[in-house]
């Protein structure tokens, strides 16, 4: 069966770049544009690893990944935060936010779809 992958990102062209990769890899993919939507999403689907953005408006990816860990239903999504913020800044948060992976904006895929399977394989042999 697919692993399927959340991908948030308020940057459409974002989005459809990880869709299309993801895709070609193998995966299922979901997308949200905001962390509203990504709640709701996690919420009535079954995701296995998110890819989330920083920086959105309304809701930004530190709340998401908040939200998500302190969930009891959800608390257990591997997550990957994407963004093009510095990485000292960008790992303090993403650490304090129980995020299980940080990557900064440009990378390089082969990177990204190695660390997803690499956390999908450890999220299902903790089941």
């Amino acid at each position: 069966m697919k692993s399927t992958v959340l991908v948030v990102d308020d940057e459409e062209k974002n989005r459809k770049l990880l869709n299309k990769i993801l895709k070609t890899a193998g995966y299922s993919v979901l997308e949200a544009e905001n962390g509203e939507r990504a709640l709701r999403i996690i919420q009535s689907n079954t995701v296995d690893i998110v890819l989330l953005d920083i920086v959105m408006p309304g809701m930004d990816g530190y709340e998401v990944c908040d939200r998500i860990k302190t969930n009891p239903y959800t608390k257990n999504i591997p997550i990957i935060i994407l963004t093009g913020k510095g990485m000292d800044e960008g790992l303090a948060g993403a650490a304090k936010k129980k995020a299980n992976f940080y990557i900064v904006k440009p990378y390089d895929y082969k990177v990204l779809l190695a660390q997803i399977e690499t956390m999908l394989k450890k999220s299902k042999e903790g089941r």
